[in-house]
């Protein structure tokens, strides 16, 4: 059987030290290890630890949500869309590109166009992850 573990996670961005996402005002997570559910070095360091008061790693954007691709910034026309309401500058959409459904990010809007970020929205961050195990 593969080892679960259970634990609070905040993730802070490395750079300026602000609260991206956060498990503590709510239930933890619980992982088993070597599932590939969780950034592999957060993985690494769960698999060798115990039940502890706190962990801490700095984890590259490469290892995290990855790089920001000037590639995955794409031009889009809104009849393509579909889409029931009028969107604004940062709302987050769903395209269907080919039979896959993809998240994207509206960055600039005119009459006839969106411009859409398929990038995840913390791609190119390099993050800070505080774990504490609450069983494990």
């Amino acid at each position: 059987m593969e080892k679960e573990v259970t634990f609070h996670l905040r993730i802070f961005n490395a750079s300026t030290g602000e609260l991206l996402d956060s498990t503590a005002d709510g239930e933890p997570m619980r992982i088993e290890i070597g599932k590939g559910q969780i950034f592999p070095p957060v993985e690494s360091l769960l698999a060798t630890g115990g039940v502890k008061e706190a962990m801490q790693i700095t984890i590259p954007a490469v290892e995290a949500f990855g790089v920001h691709r000037p590639e995955a910034i794409v031009q889009l026309s809104r009849s393509d869309l579909h889409s029931p309401f009028n969107p604004q500058i940062g709302d987050i959409m769903v395209a269907d590109l080919g039979g896959e459904e993809r998240a994207f990010v509206v960055k600039s809007i005119d009459e006839e166009h969106i411009l859409a970020d398929f990038n995840h929205p913390l791609a190119g961050i390099d993050i800070e992850a505080h774990i504490d195990v609450v069983e494990g």
